[in-house]
């Protein structure tokens, strides 16, 4: 998204200034930095650049952080933000949601992590839902109650009933078995995401699911 940074100093305290090119977005925006951990405050303010007369945030660093190192965090942050933009095509999202009309708490949890990439700022979170809909529907599909990671062998099972060759069998669960560790090391339990991966991880679990 197209923002500007800018450090300034008050009564002897740093703080960041953001300039947004849309302010449209400040709301969004603003609620998306009140998310990060060195942030102390964020206020929606009145411009008082010449070269900006739109609202702009006005954002505080927690004690112990400085506004340099807030200044970095936010623009990470934002950097990862992309507004309205959908990591899958119309055509390919129709397809899953139309395979998850028979489990609608996934089909809820896939649509509400597509929301989530749009928006920004919420990577861990988005990933998260989608691990739980492709757990929740293989639940569904396949019959019991296993976590995701415990049905590998019988997607195996499933697979091989469909008629699909050995190959792409073992490649299916191989790639759901890294899937899984994937989320367990990088999302689950720790909050480690980059934007690539993420791209991936999101179409890898519409992979998924269109197998079925």
């Amino acid at each position: 998204m197209d923002y500007a940074t800018e450090i300034r100093e008050a009564f002897q305290k740093k703080y960041v200034k953001v300039f947004l090119k849309d302010s449209d977005d400040i709301e969004l925006v603003k609620s998306t930095l009140e998310q990060i951990k060195s942030i102390h405050k964020v206020n929606i303010t009145e411009s008082q650049s010449s070269q900006n007369d739109s609202l702009t945030l006005t954002v505080y660093p927690k004690k112990m952080c400085t506004a340099e190192s807030v200044e970095k965090d936010i623009k990470k942050c934002l950097s990862g933000m992309d507004l309205g933009k959908s990591n899958l095509d119309e055509v390919e999202k129709t397809k899953v949601l139309g395979k998850l009309d028979s489990c609608p708490e996934a089909k809820r949890l896939f649509n509400q992590a597509l929301e989530k990439c749009s928006r920004g700022g919420h990577e861990r979170n988005a990933l998260d839902d989608m691990r739980l809909s492709l757990e929740l529907f293989l639940k569904q599909k396949l019959g019991n109650s296993q976590s995701l990671e415990n049905q590998i062998k019988n997607i195996g099972k499933y697979q091989k009933e469909k008629g699909r060759s050995a190959e792409f069998t073992n490649m299916f669960k191989s790639l759901l078995d890294y899937y899984s560790k994937y989320q367990n090391e990088h999302v689950k339990h720790n909050d480690n995401v980059n934007q690539g991966e993420m791209d991936f991880v999101i179409k890898l679990t519409s992979d998924f699911i269109d197998c079925f």
